[in-house]
């Protein structure tokens, strides 16, 4: 809990005192700010106009008061309202906001004329924990287990973990028990069909102990197949179609070419695919 007080310019003891506090709510990423403002004097005899008023992050209260103290070698201190304004923080968690006391009097203390009297100050709220961080290696071969490292933001915080490549999300984890800081992950063969290398996005989700969701961060990762399940072409041969006595003629004959390969280890070849200038193709023989 923030708190703290601060006072207004005093004229021979008539003064503006104002004490505040705040509670924070974090899932909602705000705190509920109280302002009490008080009036300190040897002794009034004078009312508080309407036009007094209090002001927290933007919000105002007007509030009057009517004072009845006789003179006294004590000073005196008179409640005269409250306020309590929800304010929201920044999507970081931070806030600071002005909070303003003004009693508006238009009258002589001690033989001074007083118009008002005015106490502000600028507070910083409690900063409201928000995404934890998390820590991952730049590349991993698929068939492997990722490790990531958890960085939580408060203890009492759980996680999700979601992988995603090309925009399609491949996996979101259960529940992260809060105060773990690790947690682990294979990475299929499945989930590059057809490419050699892919960069998947990492998201760690952060939850309030209760699982109410509050904000996320992510990183990027290189995600390879290894050379161990690349296939391999051993051999590639060509075969003239309407040639004259076997030799290819020019703008006339065409060629059909036959691949031979090897799926690594785990994997299988779905098709070959032919590729170059003027050349294009599949086939569905392996």
């Amino acid at each position: 809990m923030a708190s703290g007080n601060f006072s207004s310019t005093s004229y021979n003891g008539f003064s503006l005192y104002v004490e505040w506090s705040s509670t924070s709510n974090i899932s909602e990423n705000s705190s509920n700010v109280t302002a009490r403002v008080y009036v300190k004097s040897y002794g009034l005899r004078a009312t508080a106009l309407s036009d007094s008023y209090i002001i927290i992050n933007g919000n105002k209260k007007n509030w009057t008061h009517t004072f009845n103290i006789a003179n006294t070698s004590t000073l005196q201190t008179t409640h005269v309202t409250d306020y309590t304004v929800t304010v929201p923080h920044n999507s970081d968690g931070t806030k600071s906001i002005t909070i303003k006391a003004n009693m508006e009097f238009n009258g002589t203390y001690g033989g001074t004329y007083i118009s008002d009297l005015t106490a502000s100050k600028t507070v910083t709220l409690d900063t409201i924990p928000r995404a934890s961080s998390f820590s991952i290696p730049s590349s991993i071969n698929t068939g492997s287990s990722l490790s990531i490292t958890i960085a939580p933001s408060s203890s009492l915080f759980k996680h999700k973990v979601a992988f995603e490549i090309d925009g399609v999300t491949k996996n979101t984890s259960d529940f992260i028990a809060a105060g773990t800081t690790s947690y682990s992950y294979t990475i299929p063969h499945s989930w590059l069909p057809s490419s050699t290398s892919k960069t998947m996005k990492v998201y760690l989700y952060t939850y309030t102990g209760n699982g109410d969701y509050l904000a996320y961060t992510s990183k990027n990762i290189t995600v390879n197949v290894p050379s161990s399940i690349k296939p391999t072409v051993s051999s590639l041969t060509s075969t003239v179609v309407d040639g004259l006595n076997g030799k290819y003629v020019q703008g006339k004959s065409k060629a059909t070419l036959t691949a031979t390969a090897i799926a690594g280890s785990g994997s299988s070849i779905s098709s070959y695919i032919f590729k170059g200038a003027n050349i294009s193709g599949s086939s569905a023989s392996y």
